[in-house]
């Protein structure tokens, strides 16, 4: 297999030798457009990715070895793909199988890199942006927690003992009891924020937690997931699939647990002879209107326009939700860090103005 490998990977220079390694959704974005080629054209996959890795770096590289090596090994493009976490999205492997199961896969590819072009992901970066702002900035506090308590208030408090002048003022008694009953906090919130981020971006077991951060039982990731699903569906009413085998595939495969059990009712009804756009009323991933309006269109071009249109609306709306928690996300980090500033700020000038009167 090493053999096989090395004789997949010409020794060439890399193109990234001196550079950064890509980000993940340029990686995704070459490797897409290198299927959607590969499958047209009916070129070698395995020796087309083992190429595409030389020219990335890092985690990138190892995905696409991976991939690499199990497409040698005689395995389906969307069963390597799915027994290699994190080469793709979640949403992308799946419309790859989707496409794969109805047969409309080389649309499923050129609409997978059109959504890699317009569609940026922006309720993502919004709440990723949310959270290292929040998590900077409580670096910064604890820094500056850790060199007032050891610095600024235990010499003040050693003035004060050596000299027997009482009782300190309140805040700073609110301060010290902080620092006796949680100060170990302070060193110990950092090492867990880093575990767990380097746990979710890198351990195997990432992709699983990263799906439980991101439920759908969220709204904004729940309209976001229903989007994907329009967009799957549309794709098949145009090509002339029945729903049924759809939301079959979809119902087996989809990776988030909330959505696949609600896609099995809406399966089982449709089976039951019910309507489907019903069933999803029913299921809650449509509200009323949506439902009545697919229901009334009068041809399967005008319900997968409607359908595109209606996951259009979605996305911008799951941003927008996004956009507007991450601006209060940050509002509350800045408030929260300006009232523990404010308290440590009338801890130490209650100090300094009771050694003033102190002593004169």
């Amino acid at each position: 297999m090493l053999g096989t490998m090395a004789a997949l990977r010409p020794n060439r220079w890399r193109i990234s030798t001196v550079w950064p390694r890509d980000s993940r959704k340029l990686m995704r974005r070459s490797l897409l457009r290198l299927l959607a080629v590969a499958h047209d054209q009916r070129l070698d996959m395995a020796r087309l990715v083992a190429n595409l890795a030389d020219e990335h770096r890092g985690s990138n590289r190892r995905l696409l070895l991976r991939l690499a090596r199990r497409l040698n090994g005689g395995l389906s493009v969307v069963t390597a793909l799915e027994q290699t976490p994190g080469v793709l999205s979640d949403h992308q492997v799946l419309a790859i199988r989707f496409g794969t199961q109805s047969g409309t896969l080389h649309t499923t590819y050129q609409d997978l890199i059109r959504e890699g072009k317009q569609n940026d992901c922006a309720a993502d970066r919004d709440l990723r942006n949310a959270a290292y702002y929040f998590g900077a900035m409580l670096l910064v506090l604890i820094g500056i927690i850790t060199f007032l308590i050891l610095y600024v208030y235990l010499t003040l408090d050693r003035i004060v003992t050596e000299l027997g002048l009482g009782d300190p003022p309140r805040f700073y008694r609110i301060v010290a009891w902080g620092y006796q009953y949680v100060g170990f906090l302070i060193f110990l919130v950092p090492l867990v924020i880093l575990g767990v981020c380097a746990l979710i971006w890198t351990a195997p077991a990432g992709g699983r937690l990263r799906r439980r951060f991101a439920d759908s039982r969220l709204h904004w990731v729940r309209k976001q997931r229903v989007a994907e699903l329009l967009e799957l569906l549309a794709q098949s009413v145009v090509a002339g699939r029945p729903l049924g085998g759809a939301l079959s595939t979809l119902a087996r495969y989809h990776f988030d647990k909330n959505l696949r059990l609600r896609l099995l009712f809406v399966r089982n009804e449709v089976e039951q002879g019910a309507n489907v756009w019903d069933s999803f009323l029913e299921s809650n991933l449509l509200s009323a209107d949506e439902s009545q309006a697919l229901a009334a269109s009068s041809s399967p071009d005008s319900q997968a326009w409607l359908m595109r249109r209606l996951a259009s609306r979605k996305r911008q709306q799951a941003t927008t939700f996004a956009e507007a928690t991450a601006k209060m996300l940050q509002v509350l980090t800045v408030l929260s860090i300006a009232a523990v500033v404010l308290v440590l700020s009338i801890a130490a000038y209650q100090y300094l103005t009771f050694l003033v009167y102190t002593l004169t």
